[in-house]
């Protein structure tokens, strides 16, 4: 139930701090390609609270209602269909930043955490839908997720073999 309301309230605090930083600073659409990424995370982490709502989890004292189950399994549907609408804007933002998108920095795992939660957010409702084809889209991602952690992590390790890009004065 915690991770509910925390998903919410991070989904809250980040979209006002993301959109804030598009709309009054400039260059964004070059330097926020990770911001883009990490508002992935709260939609994934709350459509999974809502999915352990919906399973009568244990941990939340046993099992509901059928229609707490159902709204709840609706809800986390809903909020996977803005994440992925959601994983569509980011990469068209990515993408218009082109090689600027990857600064070899910690930013970059902006890129690869999200991701992750989305993975799996995405492959527990396949099965709790039973659905072969939300469950392909889940290895489908993991797939492109693990091919970002690998290009996330050589970029690190090629950053910190060069050390800093700018020094400060």
């Amino acid at each position: 139930m915690a991770l509910l309301g925390a998903g919410g309230l991070l989904f809250g605090v980040t979209a006002v701090i993301f959109v804030n930083r598009l709309v009054l600073h400039a260059g964004v659409h070059r330097t926020g390609a990770p911001a883009m990424w990490i508002m992935i995370s709260p939609l994934a982490v709350t459509s999974l609270a809502l999915q352990s709502v919906a399973g009568g989890d244990p941990m939340l004292g046993g099992s509901w209602t059928p229609a707490v189950g159902e709204v709840a399994t609706f809800a986390a549907g809903a909020l996977w269909g803005f994440a992925l609408w959601w994983i569509a804007a980011a990469t068209v933002v990515t993408r218009h930043a082109g090689r600027a998108a990857l600064t070899r920095t910690a930013a970059d795992w902006g890129f690869v955490f999200p991701s992750a939660a989305m993975v799996i957010a995405t492959l527990t409702l396949a099965r709790r839908w039973q659905s072969g084809l939300v469950e392909m889209i889940g290895l489908a991602l993991g797939v492109l997720l693990a091919v970002v952690w690998v290009g996330v992590l050589t970029g690190t390790v090629v950053g910190l073999r060069r050390g800093p890009r700018h020094r400060p004065d």
